[in-house]
């Protein structure tokens, strides 16, 4: 008996080290309410999913996804089974990575899982990350602008990485920027606050709330010397701000162009 009960946590364990990295929540630096991640390596996925938990109806998700090598490809995000609206840009490291954003309003309450299909089965070789944000965003939210550039190694830290002009047309925008890199964790545009920074997988999402129309170019800065740099952004429209900043907010930085 001693030995089958050996063996049983021995096999447990095995499976415990070999498994994806499960979606969990995180509760964002300030700003939106929540934020979900799940990572996949070599795991003959065809799909990876994040669940969003304890969502206010209403909300909206705001995702970000990297995916490796460049040979796959979304095809689509749902949440609770219901299309999300892909970015119409991606950034691309040829032959490594792509990243890019999807949006999904009005979301229901409680769990919403966000499920990334991608254009076939992960062979080897594959790193697939998904992350998903819960915001108190207008039921009638829609992407108000985006952008998404590569600005590659920058041989040096503190170096700008611009992800590129959006131009927003709504009144209460928050602009998220996304920025990756294989190396370390890259530093907020100036005045932005920082959603969330993964250290174990150098991604991070900074934001800006509360902003007027008008033309933004988000500029992290590096983080290292030699890593190669993705950033994608993008303005998502707020629900009426009346005076202050949407519900959930807490420690928000200046607005600023």
């Amino acid at each position: 008996m001693r030995t089958v009960i050996r063996l049983c946590f021995s096999l447990c364990f095995v499976l415990v080290l070999w498994a994806p990295r499960a979606a969990h929540a995180t509760a964002c630096t300030a700003g939106c309410a929540g934020f979900f991640y799940t990572g996949v390596f070599n795991a003959g996925a065809g799909t990876v999913t994040a669940t969003m938990t304890g969502v206010t109806a209403g909300h909206s998700a705001h995702i970000f996804y990297c995916i490796s090598p460049t040979t796959y490809s979304v095809t689509g995000i749902t949440v609770a089974g219901n299309a999300a609206t892909l970015g119409s840009v991606t950034a691309t490291q040829s032959g490594a990575y792509t990243c890019g954003m999807a949006f999904r309003a009005n979301l229901g309450s409680g769990s919403n899982a966000v499920v990334m299909t991608l254009n076939t089965t992960c062979a080897s070789g594959c790193d697939f990350k998904l992350s998903a944000e819960d915001w108190p965003d207008s039921t009638t939210s829609v992407i108000d602008g985006q952008n998404a550039s590569f600005p590659g190694g920058q041989g040096a830290a503190g170096v700008n990485l611009p992800c590129g002009n959006i131009t927003t047309t709504g009144s209460n925008d928050t602009i998220e920027v996304l920025s990756f890199n294989t190396g370390a964790v890259d530093t907020a545009p100036s005045g932005y606050s920082t959603a969330y920074t993964r250290a174990s997988t150098t991604l991070s999402l900074f934001f800006l709330t509360s902003v007027t129309a008008g033309t933004y170019n988000p500029t992290p800065k590096t983080g290292d010397t030699s890593a190669n740099h993705l950033v994608v952004c993008a303005g998502f429209t707020q629900a009426a701000a009346a005076g202050g900043p949407p519900a959930g907010s807490l420690n928000l930085l200046g607005v600023g162009k």
